[in-house]
């Protein structure tokens, strides 16, 4: 697989005891989205200038594969290893801890001396510090709770069972009154974002990714972020009864939401054009920080689009992602 060979040969860069730069890593993996879905994949249905960019400037894969479902390509992004070894064939189950029974990428830049953070969408058997990070903002998942215990806290709080926002299991939402929780990996702190119907679960999740980087160059710590991002999976809407894409905030330049596009339902082009200016405010932070030459920042998708590409065995639709690398040494 294209996207997992590039992403060991550059983790095994990180554990090199004779390199002289310890690049930071940010490794975002979208949700459900085909290469040919974006702008620089030939799509003329949405405007994606930021990630268009990124590709002009770094190196824009034309062809690059992971897997047709989402649980094997994160196996073998996580471990290095092919379903076969790890026997994460496909969806409905996960049959192991797979960061301790193989290792992760993060243990590996742990002993490299990287800080390690994990943020979006956990999808994984037992803790976030089993597979090696040590700070999370995840969506559904605490390692202090089990997700019973976490569902139960935010209707307690006042969460919607079935959010009206959104429409859809109030205790399961990703997007609109998201049930996030965040982890700061000092004092092993457990804080829930409060139910909240203009909280929206990426845009958080981009704030907790700029936060660690901050604080990251302030200590002068390398750095890996793996960001199992939760843009464009599907969701299902109460009102529609129906798997939908929702809609998605409405931005100003600075990335602060001033509304959302409709009260109904989104759509795939919507978000991506969310997602690409998520991509254009953490490159923009990347930039002002000073830590673009010694920041790698990897894109790519864990399957193909819903309805096109994800669970398509039969062609190349279903494995054939976007794949982006930018920033550090990498040059056009």
């Amino acid at each position: 697989m294209a996207v997992t060979a590039g992403i060991v040969l550059t983790l095994a860069l990180l554990s090199s005891a004779t390199a002289q730069l310890k690049p930071n890593v940010l490794l975002w993996m979208t949700d459900d989205i085909s290469f040919k879905d974006f702008e620089f994949g030939g799509s003329t249905a949405v405007s994606t200038p930021n990630l268009n960019r990124l590709g002009r400037e770094g190196v824009n894969f034309r062809k690059a594969w992971a897997t047709p479902v989402c649980r094997p390509s994160r196996g073998m992004i996580m471990s290095g290893a092919l379903p076969q070894a790890t026997g994460w064939w496909d969806q409905p189950t996960i049959p192991n801890n797979i960061g301790l029974t193989y290792g992760t990428f993060a243990h590996v830049a742990k002993t490299a001396g990287y800080r390690t953070m994990m943020a979006g969408k956990f999808q994984l058997k037992g803790k976030v510090k089993d597979h090696g990070f040590d700070e999370y903002c995840m969506w559904e998942h605490s390692d202090l709770m089990t997700t019973f215990e976490l569902r139960a806290q935010f209707v307690a709080a006042g969460g919607d069972a079935v959010n009206k926002t959104e429409r859809g299991t109030g205790v399961q939402n990703r997007y609109w009154q998201p049930l996030l929780v965040r982890h700061d990996g000092v004092n092993y702190n457990h804080f829930m974002y409060p139910p909240d119907d203009n909280l929206f679960g990426p845009h958080i999740i981009t704030e907790c990714i700029i936060d660690f980087m901050t604080r990251m160059k302030e200590s002068n710590t390398p750095w890996i972020i793996y960001f199992p991002g939760l843009t464009a999976h599907q969701h299902w809407d109460n009102v529609l009864k129906k798997q939908a894409y929702i809609a998605m905030p409405i931005l100003d330049e600075d990335f602060n939401i001033m509304g959302r596009e409709n009260e109904g339902e989104g759509s795939l082009e919507s978000n991506i054009e969310y997602l690409d200016a998520m991509a254009g405010h953490i490159t923009k932070k990347i930039e002002e920080l000073g830590i673009k030459d010694k920041t790698v920042f990897v894109f790519t998708s864990d399957n193909g689009t819903n309805n096109y590409g994800k669970k398509s065995l039969a062609s190349e639709f279903g494995p054939h992602v976007p794949h982006i690398v930018w920033g550090g040494p990498v040059k056009q």
